[in-house]
Parts: structure tokens; C-alpha cells; sequence
């Protein structure tokens, strides 16, 4: 298995997405290799990070002008 193959079947298991024989793999994977340990962990960070930050009130990425008064 490549590097790629080790990142495709961790990101398809953070997202949920693995079935049972997938998921043995992957765990045979960790408990055998430290550097998929280390992506691992990588990977998962990442996918918490922008979970948090999607989870907090949407801004908007410009302030709306502000609406001038014409009345006088």
C-alpha cells in the first residue's frame, strides 16, 4: 500500500465511510506502521479543526455597507 492509498482509506474512515474489512485494515495498519500513525493523527486533526471551525456562527467576509442617510 502507497503513502496515497494510507491517506485515502484514513480520510474515508474520519468521514465515516469504511466498512468493516476497511476498517480492520486500517487498524492493522496503525498497530504495524508508525508513520500511518503519525498521518493519522495528522488527518484527524485536521478534519477537527475544520469541523470547529464550520460549527461556529457563519461571518460574513465583508461587512455589508453601511446604508447612507439621504433623507434632509
Amino acid at each position: 500500500m502507497t503513502q496515497s492509498d494510507w491517506e485515502a482509506l484514513i480520510q474515508k474512515h474520519i468521514d465515516g465511510g469504511t466498512d468493516a474489512t476497511e476498517a480492520a485494515a486500517l487498524s492493522a495498519l496503525l498497530e504495524a506502521n508508525a508513520e500511518v500513525r503519525l498521518l493519522y493523527l495528522q488527518l484527524a486533526r485536521i478534519h477537527a479543526t475544520l469541523a470547529t471551525d464550520f460549527a461556529e456562527e457563519p461571518r460574513p467576509a465583508i461587512e455589508p455597507k453601511q446604508q447612507l442617510d439621504r433623507t434632509g
